[in-house]
C-alpha cells in the first residue's frame, strides 16, 4: 500500500511540475557533520534536565546562527537548509513532500498548514516552489517560541508565511488543513498534552516527521542531547517516545493513512530505536 501510494504520488508529481523543475532537482546533498548527535539517558526531572542545560534551545547563540544560515536561503544564496546547516543543492524528502501535496489535492490545490516548531521555515522554504508549481495556494503558520516567533515576523513573513508564538494565535485562521510536527515532539516536556490540544481543533490531517521511537518498550525515556558544535554547540532534553505507546495513542483517534523511515535516525545505548513519520486522518 505504502509503495503504491508513492508511485501514484511521484505520477502526479511528474504531471504537475514542468520538465524544467525535476531536472534541477537533485537528491545530492552536502554532508551534515561526520560527528554524531549524542544522547544520554538521565533520571533528572525534565525541568531539571532544562535548567541543567542552561535552557538549551532557547539560546539567543541558536536563534542567530538559524536567522543567519536561513537568510541566505531567503536571499537565494544557497538552495536549501536545516536546522542552521546549509546546502548546497535542492533537497527534497519525498515522503513529506507527498503528504503535503496529498492533502492538497483534497482540499481543492489549498493547503492552509500550522507548521509546529517550525523554527524560521526551514520547511516551508524547502517545499513552497514545487508545491507553488503543483499549484497549490500556501497559507503557512509557524508555531514558535517568542524570540524564534519575533524574529520570524521581523525577517522572513510574507504573503504565505506567518510567525506566532501560540496554538491559541492560529484558533481564528479558518480552514487549517494540516498540522506538521517535524522533530517537535521529543522537545516538548509534554508531548502528549501538545497532542491532545491539537486534537481538539478541528483540524483532518497531522503529519508527524523526523521523530524517533523507541521499539518494544512501554515507557518513555528521557535523555540529555548533546549536539555536535558544527552544528551549534548545545544540548538540552529531549525523549525517546514509546512507539507502542504513541501507536496505542494514536488509533483510538486517528487513521494511519501510511508511514515512512524519516531522514533522522539516531541510536540510544542499550535501547532499539527507530525514527518514523506518519501521515494521520483525524477520524
Amino acid at each position: 500500500m505504502k509503495n503504491n501510494f508513492f508511485s501514484v504520488l511521484k505520477t502526479i508529481l511528474k504531471l504537475l511540475i514542468p520538465p524544467i523543475i525535476i531536472k534541477i532537482i537533485s537528491h545530492r546533498r552536502k554532508k551534515l557533520p561526520e560527528k554524531p548527535i549524542q544522547f544520554q539517558q538521565t533520571e533528572l526531572s525534565w525541568d531539571d534536565a532544562f535548567e541543567m542545560t542552561s535552557a538549551g534551545y532557547t539560546a539567543d547563540k541558536i536563534l542567530q546562527k538559524c536567522k543567519n544560515s536561513l537568510l541566505k536561503v531567503k536571499n537565494g544564496e544557497y538552495p536549501y537548509g536545516r536546522d542552521s546547516v546549509l546546502f548546497t543543492e535542492k533537497v527534497l524528502f519525498y515522503p513529506l513532500l507527498s503528504s503535503l501535496l496529498y492533502i492538497s489535492l483534497k482540499k481543492n490545490k489549498t493547503l492552509n498548514i500550522i507548521d509546529f516548531g517550525g523554527s524560521l521555515g526551514s520547511t516551508y522554504f524547502q517545499n513552497r516552489d514545487i508545491l507553488k508549481e503543483a499549484g497549490t495556494r500556501i497559507n503557512w503558520n509557524i508555531i514558535e517560541q517568542h524570540n524564534f516567533a519575533e524574529c520570524g515576523k521581523e525577517y522572513f513573513s510574507n504573503d504565505d508565511l506567518c510567525f506566532h508564538d501560540s496554538i491559541n494565535d492560529v484558533s481564528n485562521i479558518e480552514n487549517i488543513s494540516v498540522c506538521l510536527l517535524s522533530s517537535v515532539l521529543p522537545y516538548l516536556k509534554e508531548p502528549y498534552v501538545i497532542l491532545n490540544s491539537i486534537k481538539k481543533k478541528d483540524i483532518e490531517y497531522i503529519i508527524i516527521d523526523r521523530t524517533i521511537f523507541l521499539e518494544n518498550e512501554s515507557n518513555d525515556i528521557l535523555t540529555i542531547e548533546k549536539v555536535p558544535p558544527e552544528i551549534y554547540d548545545a544540548s538540552y532534553p529531549a525523549w525517546f517516545l514509546s512507539l507502542n505507546k504513541f501507536l496505542l495513542y494514536i488509533e483510538n483517534y486517528f487513521d494511519i493513512i501510511f508511514k515512512w523511515d524519516s531522514l533522522d535516525q539516531h541510536c540510544l545505548e542499550n535501547h532499539k530505536t527507530i525514527g518514523l513519520g506518519f501521515l494521520l486522518c483525524k477520524r
